[in-house]
């Protein structure tokens, strides 16, 4: 059974080795494809959730989040109960939120 720190660990390890990378979330791209690359800001696990934060304003939460793996070069996270995508425009600071139920989040070098 994978543990939360062994979790956290997997996501910090891909970002130490790769400094960040583009966001696909279950219903696709966030952004243009490989034009942006985000930055890990904060990563934290509490009971039943992890909260990673990109750029400061991107903030994933994952409800009782069970697999992270590093394939190749990707970054995966699946097998979640639910995952809020909770984020603000870069700029206007305009803020936005997204509930997945399902589904599997990537992060691309």
């Amino acid at each position: 059974m994978t543990t939360q720190k062994d979790l956290l660990g997997i996501i910090k390890t891909w970002f130490d080795q790769t400094g960040g990378g583009g966001l696909i979330l279950p219903d696709g791209w966030f952004g243009r494809p490989y034009d942006n690359k985000h930055i890990l800001t904060y990563l934290e696990a509490r009971p039943h959730k992890v909260l990673l934060e990109l750029d400061d304003l991107l903030l994933l939460i994952f409800t009782e989040l069970r697999t992270a793996r590093i394939e190749g070069s990707l970054l995966i996270l699946t097998d979640f109960v639910q995952c809020v995508f909770d984020w603000q425009e870069y700029g206007s600071l305009e803020p936005h939120t997204t509930v997945y139920q399902e589904g599997t989040v990537k992060f691309i070098p």
